[in-house]
C-alpha cells in the first residue's frame, strides 16, 4: 500500500560521452552541504596537446561541519594526493566516473581546570578550529563586578593557560602584564588539537608580628605540597628584627612589631623566635591568633671570643672592653610548629622577655675594696667600672681590673674599664697592681781585681718574683779575698763574715726589702743593701823586715787571723819594742803594704786578704872622714844609710862627683888604688877596705868614720870583690894583676858567692849591670884590662851579678776520684776528666800532667793536660783562675797531693817566696824548681 517512486537510468551511447556524478562520501546521518548535482560531458576538447573529454570540477567547495573539504577522488578514500583533485581542477573522463568528496577532520581546542573549579554553566567548552584559522584564547578572571571569574582555585591564583601543543615548547597563554591587566591572546590553530591546562600559584600571606620588646628576631621554613608537580617544596624566610613604632593595619603602635612574609597557601609553618642573649628566655610566650603555642625545642648557642676584641665582631667602644660571658651563653632560639596556613586572617604575638641581670664580684690580695662599688650589670648595656681599690703600704699602684688572675699577674692583657653589651654571666674581676720600685744595692765586701766599684745597683719592684743580677754581671772579672769563691749574698757585713748566706747568686726573690737587716731596725723599704759572702775562713799576714831583721836573724814574720777581723793586736805586737825588726842605722816607722813607703800605713780596721807588709824604715846618716897621707883630714861625706856612694869622690857645689885627693896628694910613682879604715903606719900590707871608685850602698857594716889612702906602684894593678849582699865563706884578698905588655889579667875566684833567693849570675866590672848584661864574668873566668893610654885604672872592681830566684807551679787537672769498686767500664770512667782550655790565660803554658800515683802507666792513655806559672823569690804573686772545664763538677781549690780531697790554695791564693833556691842541671846551671799542685773538685 505504499507508492514507490522509480527513476530512470540513462546510459549514454557509446562514443558519445559520459555520465558524472558527485557522492558527499559521509553517513546517512551526517549532514554535508554544498555537494555538487550529476553532470555529463559530451564533447572532447584538448588540454596541453591531449584530446579527450575533459572535465572541469565545480569551483565551489562542499562544506561539513567540524572538518575541511581537501577535494575530489575517484574513490571514497584516497590515499594518492596527486589523484585528490580541489575545485576547478580540469579531469580527463574516460568512463562514467563518481567523485568522492574527500574530507580532513578539524582540530580541537580544550581547557583543563587542574585542580580549580569552573562557576556553575561555565565550562569552557572542547571546540574545533580549522588548522590556520585565527583562535582567541578564553580568559576566565573576573573581568568586573558584573563579569565574575568562571574558574577559581581556593588559596591560588590564575596565572595563565599553559600548553607545549601550539610551539612544542610549553608556554602561559593569557598571562597577565605588570599592571594585572589581560589583553585579547589569539594564535593560529594548528594542525592538531590544542589543550590548554589552568595554570595556578599559591596565594603567600604577610603575617603581622607584635612583641613586647626588641629581644626578638624571628625567622622561619615551610613546606607545601605542589600539585604541579606532587611533590613538597620547602620556602624560608631569613632573619627579620623586631622594630618600634611601625603601623599595622594603617594603626600606628607603640610595641615592636614586624612582619614574616611569602607564607604559602596551607604550609606546615616552622617559626623560629630568636631571643637576643641580653634576655631571659625561660617565660617567652608565643601566641597565634590567641591560641598559645609550645616551643618544640629550644637551643642555646655557645659564644665564642670574637677575633676583633668583642662579641660578634663588633669592636667595643673607646673606654669599654668586651667581657665573653663566663658561662658561654648566647641567644636562645625557640622553635614552634604551625600547621595550616590558608589566609591572612592570624597574628603572631610575643611576650615574656626579661633583660638578665648579673653579679660583679672583686677579688684583690692587695688593699681595700670600696664599699660604694658597682655590684651588678644589665645585659645589653654598658656598666663602667670605676672602682679603685686603696693600698696602705705605698708599695703598689692599682693598675686595673682584669678578668683573670693570671692576667691580673702579669699585666698581659687590656685591663677592663667597662662591661660591654655582649657580656654575660656572673663576673670575678681581678685587681692588677703594679708594684713600685725599690733599690737592691750590692756590696761585692773585700771583692778584687775586677770592677773598681764596691757596690752596684738593681732595680727591682714590689710584688715581683724578678731574679738577682748575677755576681758577674755587677761586678766583672772580680774573685773573692785570696781567690775565694762567692757563695752568695747576706743582710749584713757581720753576717757575710760569719757566712750566712741569705740569697744564691741569681736567686729569684720577691720584696726583698722587707727582710732588711734587722740588726739596724730598718724601716725603709725603698732600699736593702746584700753583701758578698766568700769562701775564706782565714787570712794569712806576712811582715817583711825590708832590710832588717827580726829576732833570730829572721827576714819575715807570719800570723794568720780570722777573715775580715781586726789585725790591731798583731800590729801592736810586732810595733812592739820587743817584737819589731832591727835595721842598724835606721828607725822603725811602723808597716806599709809599699816596700818604698816612707812612712806607715794607716791599718785596716779589718783584713779580709792575705797582705805583706813591710817595716818602714827611717834611715839615719853617717860619715865617712877621708885622710891625706899625712893622716890630715882630708874631705868628710854625710851620707844617708840605704843610699849609694862611690868611695873616694864626693860632690861639689855644682853637685858634681870629685876625688878627694888632688893630684898633688899623691905621692911620687904612685897611684891612688883604694882606702883602708887604718892609716898607712897601721897598714903595712896594703890592705884594701874599698877600691878607689868602689860603688857600695850604705849600711851600718860598711859604714866606716875613718878613711885613709892606699897607694900602689904605678905599674901595679889590683882587683877586689865587691859581693852585693851576697857573702863567701872567707873573705877574699886583694889580687894582683898580671900584666903582660899593655895587658892586665887575673883569674877571679873559683868560688860562687850565694845570697839568700838568688843565684849567681856572675862579675860585671859595672855595678848596673843585671843578669840579663852580656859578658858576665863567670867564676874561675880570667879577668883582662888592657891599658888605655891615659884615666888609667889602677883599682879594679868586680861587682857580684844576681838573679832572682824563679819556680814554676804546676797545675794538674785532678779529678773526682772514684772507688775502683764502683768502676764498671774504666775507659768510660777515664774519659770523665777536666779538659784544658784551648786558650790558656795569659803567661800560663802548657806542659804535661804529673802524678804522684806509684801505678804503672798504660801505654794507651792519653796523658791529660796541665799548665804552668811561674813565680819570683821577694815577688808575692796570685795563681792564676784554673783553666780546666769539667762539667757537672765545681773548683773548690787546689791540693798538694795528687788524689787529695784536702784544699791546700784557694783559688787566686797569693804566694811568697815557696822557695828560696833552685835546682842545678846536669852541667850545673841553675834550674827551676817545680812544685805541683791538683784541682779538688766537687
Amino acid at each position: 500500500g505504499t507508492e514507490v517512486k522509480l527513476y530512470a537510468v540513462w546510459k549514454l551511447k557509446e562514443g558519445a560521452g559520459y555520465r558524472i556524478t558527485f557522492n558527499s562520501n559521509v553517513d546517512n546521518n551526517v549532514e554535508a552541504n554544498g555537494i555538487p548535482s550529476d553532470d555529463e560531458i559530451t564533447e572532447k576538447t584538448k588540454v596541453e596537446g591531449v584530446e579527450g573529454f575533459w572535465y572541469t570540477l565545480p569551483s565551489v567547495s562542499p562544506v561539513r561541519k567540524g572538518y575541511t573539504f581537501k577535494g575530489w577522488a575517484a574513490k571514497a578514500t584516497e590515499t594518492d594526493s596527486a589523484k585528490i583533485y580541489v575545485a576547478g581542477n580540469k579531469v580527463e573522463i574516460k568512463t562514467d566516473t563518481t567523485f568522492y568528496a574527500q574530507w580532513e577532520i578539524n582540530p580541537t581546542v580544550s581547557y583543563i581546570a587542574n585542580g580549580g573549579t569552573f562557576a556553575e554553566g561555565k565550562e569552557i567548552q572542547t571546540a574545533s578550529y580549522a588548522a590556520g584559522s585565527t583562535v582567541l584564547v578564553v580568559n576566565p578572571r573576573e573581568i568586573d563586578e558584573e563579569t565574575p571569574a568562571i574558574l577559581t582555585r581556593t588559596g591560588y591564583t590564575f596565572v595563565g593557560w599553559s600548553t607545549s601543543d601550539i610551539s612544542g615548547d610549553t608556554e602561559i597563554y593569557g598571562k597577565a602584564n605588570s599592571e594585572g591587566a589581560v589583553s585579547e591572546f589569539t594564535f593560529k590553530m594548528p594542525q592538531k588539537s590544542v589543550v590548554f591546562k589552568a595554570k595556578w600559584i599559591k596565594n603567600v600571606y604577610r603575617e603581622n608580628v607584635i612583641a613586647d620588646s626588641d629581644a626578638y628576631k624571628i625567622s622561619y621554613t615551610g613546606s607545601y605540597s605542589d600539585e604541579e608537580d606532587g611533590t613538597t617544596k620547602n620556602t624560608e624566610l631569613a632573619s627579620v628584627k623586631l622594630t618600634k613604632g611601625e603601623t599595622i593595619s594603617g594603626e600606628s603602635t607603640t610595641d615592636y612589631v614586624g612582619n614574616i612574609e611569602n607564607i604559602p597557601h596551607d604550609a606546615d609553618l616552622t617559626l623560629m623566635v630568636k631571643v637576643d642573649s641580653t634576655y631571659k628566655a625561660d617565660d617567652i610566650i608565643v601566641k597565634v591568633n590567641d591560641a598559645e603555642y609550645k616551643p618544640v625545642s629550644i637551643e642555646v648557642e655557645t659564644v665564642k671570643e670574637p677575633e676583633t676584641g668583642s662579641e660578634g665582631g663588633n669592636d667595643p667602644e673607646p673606654g669599654e672592653e668586651t667581657i665573653i660571658p663566663e658561662d658561654g651563653k648566647g641567644a636562645t632560639t625557640l622553635t614552634y610548629k604551625i600547621s595550616g596556613i590558608t589566609s591572612n586572617d592570624f597574628g603572631i604575638k610575643i611576650t615574656g622577655a626579661v633583660k638578665k641581670t648579673f653579679n660583679i664580684n672583686y677579688v684583690s690580695s692587695i688593699g681595700t675594696i670600696p664599699d660604694d662599688k658597682v655590684t651588678s650589670y644589665t645585659a645589653g648595656g654598658s656598666t663602667v667600672i670605676n672602682v679603685t681599690p686603696t693600698e696602705s703600704t705605698n708599695k703598689y699602684t692599682f693598675a686595673g681590673w682584669y678578668l683573670t688572675a693570671d692576667d691580673a699577674k702579669n699585666l698581659t692583657a687590656v685591663p677592663v674599664t667597662a662591661i660591654g653589651p655582649e657580656a654575660r654571666g656572673n663576673k670575678t674581676l681581678y685587681a692588677a697592681w703594679n708594684g713600685k720600685n725599690y733599690t737592691v744595692t750590692f756590696n761585692k765586701l773585700y771583692g778584687t781585681n775586677g770592677s773598681t766599684n764596691d757596690t752596684n745597683t738593681q732595680e727591682l719592684s714590689f710584688g715581683e718574683e724578678e731574679a738577682l743580677k748575677a755576681f758577674s754581671v755587677l761586678f766583672p772579672e772580680t774573685t773573692g779575698p785570696n781567690g775565694a769563691e762567692f757563695l752568695g749574698w747576706a743582710l749584713s757585713e757581720e753576717a757575710a763574715i760569719a757566712h750566712k748566706v741569705t740569697y744564691t747568686d741569681g736567686q729569684k726573690v720577691v720584696d726583698i726589702s722587707e727582710a732588711d737587716d734587722p740588726k739596724t731596725e730598718d724601716k725603709d723599704e725603698s732600699a736593702i743593701t746584700l753583701y758578698a759572702v766568700w769562701d775564706i775562713t782565714k787570712v794569712n799576714i806576712t811582715f817583711d823586715a825590708n832590710g832588717g831583721k827580726f829576732t833570730g836573724d829572721k827576714q819575715t814574720e807570719a800570723r794568720q787571723i780570722d777573715y775580715a777581723t781586726s789585725p790591731a793586736a798583731i800590729f801592736s805586737e810586732l810595733e812592739s819594742q820587743e817584737k819589731r825588726p832591727v835595721y842598724p842605722g835606721f828607725t822603725f816607722k811602723g808597716w806599709s803594704t809599699n816596700k818604698d813607703a816612707s812612712s806607715k800605713d794607716t791599718y785596716p780596721e779589718k783584713q779580709s786578704e792575705d797582705a805583706t807588709y813591710y817595716a818602714v824604715w827611717d834611715a839615719g846618716t853617717t860619715t865617712f872622714t877621708y885622710y891625706d897621707n899625712d893622716s890630715k883630714v882630708k874631705k868628710t861625706d854625710t851620707v844617708t844609710y840605704g843610699t849609694e856612694v862611690t868611695i873616694g869622690k864626693v860632690k861639689n857645689e855644682q853637685n858634681e862627683l870629685v876625688d878627694v885627693l888632688e893630684s898633688t896628694d899623691i905621692p911620687e910613682g904612685k897611684v891612688l888604688i883604694g882606702w883602708h879604715t887604718s892609716k898607712a903606719t897601721q897598714n903595712p900590707n896594703n890592705e884594701i877596705t874599698f877600691a878607689q871608685g868602689e860603688k857600695i850602698t850604705v849600711s851600718t857594716t860598711n859604714a866606716v868614720p875613718d878613711l885613709h889612702p892606699v897607694f900602689g906602684d904605678t905599674n901595679k894593678h889590683v882587683l877586689t870583690y865587691n859581693l852585693n849582699g851576697g857573702k863567701f865563706e872567707f873573705k877574699p884578698e886583694v889580687q894582683e894583676l898580671e900584666k903582660e905588655e899593655n895587658k892586665y889579667s887575673k883569674t877571679i875566684i873559683g868560688t860562687k858567692p850565694v845570697k839568700e833567693g838568688y843565684v849567681f849570675a856572675g862579675w860585671a866590672e859595672d855595678a848596673e849591670a843585671t843578669y840579663e848584661s852580656q859578658n858576665l864574668i863567670q867564676a874561675g873566668e880570667t879577668y883582662e884590662y888592657i891599658e888605655p893610654a891615659e884615666d888609667i885604672v889602677y883599682s879594679h872592681v868586680l861587682y857580684a851579678i844576681w838573679k832572682p830566684v824563679t819556680y814554676k807551679v804546676i797545675f794538674n787537672a785532678g779529678k773526682v776520684p772514684v772507688a775502683a769498686a764502683d768502676i764498671i767500664n774504666k775507659d768510660a770512667a777515664d774519659k770523665g776528666t777536666p779538659v784544658l782550655k784551648e786558650k790558656l790565660d795569659e803567661n800560663l803554658v802548657v806542659v804535661e800532667e804529673t802524678s804522684d800515683s806509684q801505678e804503672p802507666a798504660d801505654s794507651t792513655t792519653t796523658t791529660a793536660k796541665a799548665y804552668a806559672q811561674t813565680f819570683t823569690y821577694g815577688v808575692s804573686a796570685q795563681f792564676a783562675d784554673p783553666q780546666f772545664d769539667y762539667p757537672g763538677y765545681t773548683f773548690k781549690g787546689w791540693s798538694d797531693k795528687a788524689d787529695s780531697t784536702e784544699v791546700v790554695y784557694k783559688n787566686r791564693q797569693a804566694v811568697l817566696n815557696m822557695v828560696d833556691e833552685m835546682d842545678e842541671d846536669a852541667e850545673g846551671k841553675a834550674k827551676e824548681k817545680e812544685l805541683n799542685v791538683y784541682a779538688v773538685w766537687a
